[in-house]
């Protein structure tokens, strides 16, 4: 008898029954029809005992392996292996969104969103983020997180969850949805500072065909969003305006990696700030040093963070080192402007060194394609 797990264990909340996660409402035998060993399924040989405790299965095994794993490419495994998990991150604090643009519920293709959260030291999973009402959206190609709230990206639109009182997320509003939002890829970035929300929409076409376009949300104080689209002065058209996206209190940064400069396209980046009457308008373009963009195609502006007075941008085809090494060039507030301070190199064998950057106070995380 293969039985791994029976009825009286609990379930975590959003994630589907899968073999041998330890999380069923009936009994279920462990001969899955595959040879994936990671989903501790394997030749009717079960993991772990006949029968479960109540306890026995809150967090599954499996999900605690995905938590403890992070970072790590053995992450992936039963439900995840064939829904595009990871392909995005966030993280603040005790808590961490990996997005799954291709999970499944109920034989349709949501998308979705997996939840972590730390406690005495230990990650688990605390739920599975999906479109209500299982409507087809490959969400999860991007997710951000900031204290109780938490966004997910799908084609077109931005879902904002909350966490109340008892810890479960609750699906709080809708920002976008229409279909000019979806051709535009409204959702493909995604920033959240406090009750300040960014959206990318790099393909929108108000200033060029794929001028790209960007969103600024604030969350007033009876939870209602409201927002408006900025530009770049200067946007035109195949820019990519939006397709990085990055917010720390009243600054905002939006990456334009196709952006035309002395070359083809080299890129920038945009800085917005509110006024005294609360809009949003430019206060700065930063652009790399013509001696680290001499690729064309340098895609200066791909990746974007800010922290503080300290601004990172991603150039993956920059050539500091030499060529398509990639670079992040940091710029730092002077007055009322933006300075650049430098650039970050990568160490050897690196390759398009910038793809993706996150800051946090004095530390920075910098992604490359290639080591």
């Amino acid at each position: 008898d293969c039985t791994v797990c029976g009825p009286e264990c609990s379930e975590v909340p959003g994630l589907p029954h899968f073999c041998g996660d330890g999380v069923l409402d009936a009994p279920e035998t462990c001969d899955d029809g595959n040879d994936l060993r990671a989903d501790d399924c394997f030749e009717c040989v079960p993991q772990r005992p006949a029968l479960c405790a109540p306890d026995a299965c809150v967090p599954p095994r499996t999900a605690q392996r995905f938590a403890a794993l992070l970072g790590s490419p053995l992450a992936a495994g039963p439900p995840v292996e064939q829904a595009g998990w990871g392909k995005a991150v966030a993280a603040d604090s005790d808590t961490v969104v990996v997005g799954a643009d291709e999970f499944t519920v109920d034989g349709v293709v949501t998308g979705g969103a997996f939840v972590f959260e730390r406690a005495g030291g230990a990650w688990a999973l605390a739920q599975v983020l999906t479109p209500v009402d299982g409507i087809a959206g490959r969400c999860g190609r991007s997710v951000a997180v900031d204290g109780d709230t938490a966004l997910l990206g799908c084609p077109g639109s931005v879902l904002v969850f909350e966490r109340g009182a008892g810890g479960a997320w609750a699906l709080a509003a809708e920002l976008g949805g229409d279909e000019p939002a979806r051709a535009g890829l409204f959702g493909a970035a995604l920033a959240i500072s406090g009750d300040v929300v960014v959206v990318g929409a790099p393909l929108a076409d108000t200033a060029g065909e794929r001028a790209g376009e960007a969103f600024i949300f604030r969350r007033d104080a009876n939870g209602e969003w409201g927002g408006s689209a900025v530009l770049g002065t200067d946007t035109g058209a195949d820019d990519g305006f939006g397709a990085a996206v990055a917010v720390d209190g009243e600054v905002v940064v939006v990456g334009a990696p196709q952006h035309r400069l002395e070359l083809p396209t080299e890129g920038a980046a945009y800085v917005f700030e509110p006024g005294d009457g609360g809009a949003w308008s430019q206060t700065a373009k930063l652009t790399a040093n013509p001696r680290w963009r001499e690729q064309r195609d340098a895609d200066f502006g791909v990746s974007v963070a800010v922290s503080g007075a300290r601004i990172l941008v991603g150039c993956p085809r920059c050539a500091p080192v030499s060529n398509f090494t990639g670079a992040v060039v940091e710029f730092t507030r002077d007055g009322a402007g933006w300075e650049d301070d430098g650039v970050l190199r990568p160490p050897p064998g690196n390759y398009g060194f910038g793809r993706a950057v996150a800051m946090d106070g004095s530390v920075a995380l910098v992604g490359s394609n290639a080591i």
